[in-house]
């Protein structure tokens, strides 16, 4: 049989049995099982799924489907047989309540309202209610975020910020252990740029380079991104000034591996130190223009960080993989992993079906791919030992990385073989209009964040809600955040601010609006729950949200499997949904019937309670009052 490959069953990595996912799903598991003992087929080919329409139930199989023409039957009848034989099934009947044939030989399953209401419970005294161990003891990095130093994080960067940060949390609530890194690139061609473009700027501007140092860091932010202009253009239209920004580079490669020399006591070649000396630049002021410039964007860009609630235990830079890029290149050219061509040194990927890439270029510096050799011995020792590094990086990318895993594989498959992973993002743009940006063409992520607050606290002004730049805040960056992840990572995302902010549509604003009027609710009741007297009579409105509480541990599940948080952001629409239906048709504060007030209130604290664990899996805070 055909199967999707998906993060959970990829078969180049090795971190847990793919069929360990829905073994962790009870109720899967258990309907799985009672149809392996009436059906020759194998476990792992058997597909149990939630209906598209809840009316159908609460899963569903095509097992009928899948073996009438192995077992010579029409569909539905075969279907019917199974349904026969399942209802015999004690313990699956104990949690499921119907089992019908629908359609041309689906078979639908209804779970009990007894055990939905069990599980309700545990809703309410698990804290741990949605988290599994499926991933228990795995040691995961995660590598994302990858703004380079000299440039200003940007709309594109946020989307791997965004999406990387619920990432980690998904596989987190798996029972992995995650440890959270950067990897920027602080040398290359566009740090030289930067640099010729500063000099020039402050000889333009009749200024020191410790004049520039006095200003804020927005303005020194500023000055780097007109400087990178300036060098860029110089680059494209000026051969002469083209080689004083390559001769620049050279020098700044100079002062990055006297550095790592200095860390390592490395005895190596040193292969740039002989460019240093040059008519217009000295090493010495090369070395304090890259250094402070990385600085400065490094303390740029945990401003940002910080906003948004991200952190990396590690930021690598790309300076730091001189030493053991040198080494594996070394032991990959001894093996024949890697070879010379036309005075670089290359991988010949035809032999496995891959592209050939350059590792060292002709002018003896490495290029990314030659630095992610040196990246791999930090990723894979500094933090003890590790059973998956994951790259998230933009689908473009897919086959570069293809190649990196592969040298490494060869040069030592016991480290590296199945240890590796690229998780891939499509491109993001804006939808329509323009947005306003203080530095022309490139849409800034600040600019973004500032513009959905702006246009929040305009909405929310005549509301009666304290703190109101607070609950701005948040709600705008909720916003945009469940904009970025509320469709595949694999989709191209046109980015559209005014819908983000529909506090009626399928937007973060919302979700935070039905977590809030749960809220209002719980603190306006002052009476103890009673988990032992919930009613068994549930109307339509409480019973589909009851139904889809239950569901959210394998929702979480399924995000993992896929690494997608839209399958969060789907599901707590649905839900959101059905919880304001169930709000708006039936009354709870001022219900007479103790046991079904008593029933409602459990039901919205259990709201409240997945509410707010899935919207932390977006990264997302919840805000008590809108």
């Amino acid at each position: 049989m055909n199967k999707s490959t998906s993060f959970y069953d990829d078969p180049n990595i090795n971190l847990v049995d793919p069929g360990d996912w829905d073994a962790s799903k009870s109720i899967v598991a258990q309907i799985k099982n009672a149809i392996l003992s009436v059906a020759e087929i194998d476990l792992d080919d058997i597909t149990v799924e939630v209906p598209n329409e809840m009316s159908h139930g609460d899963y569903s199989t095509n097992i009928a489907l899948q073996l009438a023409q192995k077992e010579s039957a029409n569909p539905r009848e075969l279907a019917e047989r199974y349904v026969e034989a399942l209802n015999k099934k004690e313990a699956l009947k104990k949690v499921v309540d119907t089992i019908e044939v629908a359609g041309p030989g689906f078979i639908n399953f209804k779970l009990k309202s007894t055990f939905l209401l069990d599980e309700l419970q545990n809703i309410i005294t698990n804290d741990d209610f949605g988290s599994n161990d499926i991933l228990s003891e795995k040691r995961i990095m995660v590598e994302y975020a990858h703004p380079n130093p000299f440039k200003v994080i940007h709309i594109g960067h946020m989307r791997n910020v965004f999406y990387g940060e619920s990432l980690i949390r998904i596989l987190e609530a798996q029972g992995a252990e995650v440890i959270r890194t950067n990897y920027q690139g602080d040398v290359g061609m566009h740090v030289a740029k930067s640099i010729w473009g500063m000099m020039e700027k402050l000889k333009e501007e009749g200024i020191t380079f410790e004049d520039l140092s006095k200003r804020t860091l927005e303005e020194r932010m500023a000055f780097i991104g007109k400087s990178y202009a300036l060098g860029a253009t110089a680059y494209e239209e000026d051969k002469a000034k083209q080689q004083d920004i390559k001769d620049l580079n050279f020098m700044v490669y100079a002062v990055a591996q006297k550095d790592e020399m200095q860390k390592h006591g490395w005895d190596a070649k040193v292969k740039y130190i002989e460019f240093v000396e040059h008519e217009k630049y000295s090493i010495e002021d090369v070395e304090k223009f890259w250094k402070e410039g990385v600085k400065w964007s490094l303390e740029s860009d945990h401003i940002f960080y910080n906003r948004v609630n991200s952190t990396f235990v590690r930021e690598y830079m790309e300076s730091e993989t001189m030493y053991f890029s040198e080494q594996n290149i070394e032991k990959a050219k001894e093996k024949g992993i890697l070879v010379e061509s036309e005075g670089a040194i290359v991988f010949k990927g035809e032999e496995y079906d891959l592209h050939t890439r350059v590792f060292v270029n002709s002018l003896g510096l490495p290029t990314y791919e030659g630095k992610d050799l040196g990246l791999a011995p930090m990723q894979f020792n500094d933090y003890g030992e590790i059973d998956l590094c994951i790259h998230n990086v933009a689908v473009e990318q897919k086959e570069y990385f293809k190649v990196i895993f592969k040298v490494l594989e060869l040069l030592n498959p016991e480290d590296y073989a199945g240890r590796s992973y690229h998780t891939g993002y499509e491109f993001v743009g804006l939808k329509t209009g323009k947005m306003s940006s203080r530095k022309g063409k490139v849409v800034l992520a600040q600019d973004i964040l500032d513009e959905a607050k702006a246009k929040i606290s305009e909405l929310i002004k005549d509301r009666d809600v304290d703190n109101k730049d607070d609950v701005a805040e948040e709600v705008g960056k909720a916003a945009v955040k469940y904009s970025f992840l509320n469709i595949s990572p694999k989709t191209y995302l046109a980015f559209d601010l005014e819908a983000s902010l529909n506090f009626e549509g399928n937007s973060g604003p919302y979700l935070q609006y039905t977590f809030a009027r749960a809220n209002k609710i719980t603190t306006s009741n002052d009476e103890i729950l009673d988990l032992d007297n919930l009613s068994e009579n549930l109307n339509e409105q409480e019973t589909m949200v009851l139904r889809l509480l239950t569901r959210f541990p394998e929702v979480v599940i399924e995000a993992g499997k896929a690494l997608a948080p839209n399958i969060i952001c789907s599901y707590l629409f649905e839900f959101a949904q059905a919880y304001n239906s169930f709000y708006k048709h039936n009354r709870i504060l001022d219900e007479e019937n103790e046991q079904i007030k008593n029933t409602r209130l459990v039901l919205n604290q259990a709201a409240k309670i997945v509410l707010a664990k899935g919207l932390d899996l977006l990264g997302i805070e919840t805000v008590e009052a809108m």
